[in-house]
């Protein structure tokens, strides 16, 4: 659990990093692999012993970017996946 928080931090602090000192392509990647690697040391609702709310609310943050760029990925596939939904003509 501290491993991910650690990274998670790391992940926020190369956010601002890019924002304060120019785009940089490692920066860029060093984002999204802290990201991923905080929501996959974070460990399960179930493997938790007890019920806190504190870590449910830091469970939050970290697991917001991961969930938001999958969300977004997930909307682009669909979007573009053949079936009867929303039909664009040019």
């Amino acid at each position: 659990m501290v491993f991910s928080m650690v990274s998670f931090i790391t992940g926020v602090h190369l956010v601002f990093d890019i924002f304060s000192n120019g785009f940089n392509t490692y920066v860029l990647a060093g984002i999204i692999f802290a990201f991923y690697l905080a929501h996959i040391v974070w460990p399960k609702e179930r493997d938790r012993d007890e019920d806190f709310s504190i870590l449910d609310l830091v469970e939050f943050f970290i697991q917001l970017p991961y969930q938001s760029v999958a969300m977004v990925l997930r909307g682009i596939g669909r979007a573009f996946r053949d079936n009867d939904g929303v039909d664009v003509d040019l």
